[in-house]
């Protein structure tokens, strides 16, 4: 937001500057409409009268307001960073999240996790092949009393190890 309003032309519609944007540092109406009583202030959506008694225009969640000062532009929120962890599409006013395949909606309704069994941490410390599971710290031996177990390959498909 810092190229509005400071007398350069950075977009190619000039939106960024007037006459198209009130560069006065207010989001008053200009002459138009001085009332709320009048017109709904010519505003799309809300209309609240300043503390000077003149319209100024506002918009309902998911939308800003447009250059015009009255009619609103619907946000595209997808473009907002983690508003989803997956997929996003736009509504109008709004956005709906989902989930690739093999994952599921979380109750938030933005995050996503995996379907399926509970993951499970493999590893070895040579005389044991062991399990751990991510959210508890307590471990269980899956194969004991091995001579020298270093490494691990599993097959998912297959189920081994």
């Amino acid at each position: 937001m810092h190229k509005v309003c400071d007398g350069v032309v950075d977009c190619l519609d000039s939106s960024d500057e007037s006459p198209r944007r009130a560069c006065n540092g207010s989001n008053m109406l200009p002459t138009n409409f001085t009332s709320c009583a009048d017109n709904n202030g010519g505003c799309e959506h809300t209309c609240r009268e300043s503390l000077s008694g003149r319209a100024q225009c506002i918009c309902r969640k998911g939308f800003e307001l447009s250059p015009d000062l009255s009619s609103c532009i619907d946000l595209n929120e997808c473009n907002e960073e983690a508003s989803c962890s997956q997929v996003c599409n736009n509504t109008i006013g709004s956005f709906v999240c989902s989930c690739l395949h093999g994952y599921i909606l979380r109750p938030d309704s933005r995050t996503c996790k995996a379907s399926g069994p509970e993951p499970a941490l493999l590893f070895t410390n040579r005389i044991d092949i062991r399990k751990i599971l991510p959210d508890r710290s307590e471990f269980r031996s899956i194969l004991r009393d091995l001579e020298n177990a270093i490494g691990l390959d599993y097959h998912i498909d297959k189920g081994l190890m």
